[in-house]
């Protein structure tokens, strides 16, 4: 008899797929759904174009009573929101989530429950809300990357993700909702977005891995409990220049005894008077800023940031890395050269902006045995109007650069001379790019 049910509810299901293999208007909107099965997994796919509609609970689904069967979600690329509890749920769906470009509105409980759904999820450019619960309870999701057009995140909006441990806040967001993370005990660190302006009551409650946490010099308001129960956190970054006040439970469960708040050295003192924020082991920061002379010809610290935090007396290492053709010179500082070692350490004792210069790796040639004149002759010298070159090897590329290294002709092709007259007398370096070598020779310049 049991054997007989099972049949009869496949056929039953299997009738219910059929019966919407053909596309089906959603609402009175101008998207549609139909459902799509290959080698026995069934895709449900959204077609259409415009805002996909509200639904006030997931029993009006159109879909709903076959949202656990389908597998894979295909969203069309002219969909621009995702109404309210439109995948709630949908637990059968599975693996990563791809979103449309066109995307701007993702709506209440969106994709609530919706737990197969894993790795990391990259939001659409345009993408500018995710209301409340949108994606609660996708406990299977890594990774989010947030984009710069997103300006809100609903309350409890990813509240219970426990397998997230990655969050690309953008720069743009204003708000977190409340709870909006609430017991995702993956996440270990936190940089919050620049523009970032209110945290509402229990953003990051029981987050319970949570050991970093970076607030960004904008942020007005910090409502009660936001990292309440983050029993792990033991270093806060806060750039605000000026406290922000808050309510005690704001960190309680921290231990405030251990955990180090670093504050900008201007503002220490406003700090160490402040209500909560004088219970923390409090510390001076200083902001190290490491630039390129030029980014095309090198790079400082693999361009990981420009800017990092220091306490006073940390030791910070810098390495120059110069691309293709180019060569580390020297670091300076206020116009200053300070040092050409490459790594570069130093001991941080104020604000600093340190740059990395490069040039073209260009250096005078010496001419010191009979093999190189063989090699090349580059005549007349001192010039006036042309420079020559004659060489048993085919003249690819000729170059003259200033004594400091910057380019100032280039010929490229099989040319074997340049003129010159337009230079002003002095010193320069020119250099010969050959089938398989390359030289450096002075010249002056009458």
């Amino acid at each position: 008899m049991k054997t007989i049910k099972l049949i009869l509810l496949t056929i039953l299901l299997l009738v219910s797929i059929n019966s919407f293999s053909q596309p089906q208007r959603i609402g009175t909107s101008n998207t549609y759904w139909e459902l799509l099965v290959n080698d026995g997994d069934t895709t449900l796919k959204i077609t259409g174009s415009g805002d996909m509609p509200d639904f006030f609970t997931h029993i009006d689904l159109p879909w709903n009573g076959i949202s656990l069967t389908f597998k894979f979600l295909e969203i069309g690329d002219s969909i621009t929101k995702i109404g309210d509890n439109t995948f709630f749920g949908c637990s059968g769906l599975t693996g990563t989530l791809t979103l449309p470009k066109s995307l701007r509105f993702i709506g209440r409980r969106a994709f609530y429950a919706c737990s197969g759904l894993s790795g990391q999820l990259i939001f659409p450019d345009n993408l500018t809300t995710i209301e409340s619960f949108a994606f609660n309870k996708c406990n299977g999701l890594t990774t989010l990357h947030l984009p710069d057009s997103l300006t809100f995140i609903g309350n409890y909006a990813f509240g219970e993700c426990s397998g997230l441990t990655s969050v690309s806040f953008s720069d743009d967001l204003e708000t977190i909702g409340e709870y909006a993370f609430w017991r995702c005990s993956g996440l270990t660190s936190l940089s919050l977005s620049a523009g970032l302006v209110f945290l509402e009551a229990g953003a990051f409650f029981e987050c319970s891995g949570l050991t970093t946490v970076s607030l960004p010099a904008g942020l007005a308001s910090i409502a009660g409990k936001v990292f309440k129960s983050c029993s792990e956190l033991t270093e806060i970054i806060n750039l605000n220049p000026t406290p922000v006040s808050i309510d005690p439970t704001v960190f309680e469960g921290v231990n405030k005894s251990i955990c180090v708040l670093k504050v900008l050295s201007a503002s220490l003192n406003f700090y160490q008077q402040a209500p909560v924020w004088k219970d923390f082991l409090i510390k001076g920061i200083f902001s190290v800023i490491a630039l390129s002379n030029d980014t095309l010809q090198g790079i400082v610290n693999d361009n990981i940031s420009n800017q990092v935090y220091y306490i006073a007396g940390d030791t910070v290492t810098l390495e120059a890395t110069p691309n293709a053709d180019y060569q580390f010179e020297n670091w300076t500082s206020n116009g200053v050269i300070i040092s050409t070692d490459n790594p570069f350490s130093f001991t941080v004792i104020q604000d600093t902006v340190i740059t990395a210069n490069f040039n073209d790796g260009v250096s005078i040639h010496e001419i010191n045995n009979q093999s190189d004149l063989d090699k090349i002759l580059i005549y007349p010298n001192p010039v006036k109007e042309r420079i020559y070159i004659q060489s048993f090897s085919q003249v690819e590329q000729i170059t003259i650069y200033s004594i400091s290294g910057k380019i100032l002709k280039k010929i490229n092709g099989r040319q074997a001379s340049l003129p010159v007259s337009d230079l002003v007398s002095g010193m320069y370096l020119i250099k010969v790019k050959m089938e398989n070598e390359e030289t450096v020779w002075k010249i002056i310049k009458e």
